[in-house]
């Protein structure tokens, strides 16, 4: 997420640390930009509307286009997926439920990606699809408790949609800190002193 600067990164990095050395879980924070560019649905849109709108001008006016209509057809279909391409435009095609279902398995396989072991933490934030999860593995089931979880998420959902990314990423995981430090040590993680500061923040374009 290129939106944070330098700086505001390597507070994550250091917030995350911080958590980890209180509690037995390894944790992850992951910002991305965007779950998908969804290129289909531009080609989607433009290939109904070409089809419909002829067909609805001839139904509406009585206007019988005859061989015109083909090349209409064409025309359309060319316009309108230059039309549609265009970023402000493209992100209101897409379904608000394709946007959480793709978000969602984003932050699946990111927590798979996650060090192998057990005690594992997962803050995901996409910014576009203002979608906010955390996830973790079965080890953590008892020490985050799933109301407790769905508040953290709902507050930092609240801070980006204000724009206020980086305190809100900050709390949340001094939250998730929290929840964790009752953990006992066997857990599993891997020693913070062998983990890279890179894999504690992950950023997608």
């Amino acid at each position: 997420m290129t939106s944070l600067t330098p700086l505001q990164q390597r507070q994550i990095v250091e917030a995350v640390a911080g958590a980890e050395r209180r509690t037995a879980a390894t944790v992850r924070v992951v910002l991305a930009r965007r779950t998908d560019d969804y290129p289909y649905l531009p080609l989607f849109w433009a290939a109904s509307l070409a089809l419909a709108v002829p067909w609805l001008v001839q139904a509406v006016f009585g206007w019988h286009l005859g061989r015109g209509l083909m090349l209409l057809h064409g025309l359309l279909f060319i316009g309108l997926c230059l039309l549609l391409r265009h970023p402000r435009l493209n992100g209101r095609l897409v379904p608000p439920a394709l946007r959480r279902r793709q978000a969602a398995r984003l932050a699946r396989q990111q927590l798979e990606l996650q060090d192998v072991g057990q005690g594992r933490l997962l803050i995901f934030v996409c910014e576009a699809e203002r979608y906010v999860q955390i996830l973790h593995d079965a080890t953590l089931a008892p020490a985050v408790a799933a109301g407790t979880r769905h508040l953290i998420e709902a507050r930092l959902r609240a801070d980006l949609a204000q724009e206020r990314l980086l305190p809100g990423l900050l709390l949340a995981i001094e939250r998730c800190a929290d929840l964790l430090e009752a953990l006992p040590p066997e857990t599993g993680r891997t020693p913070p002193a062998q983990r890279l500061a890179g894999q504690r923040l992950t950023l997608l374009d």
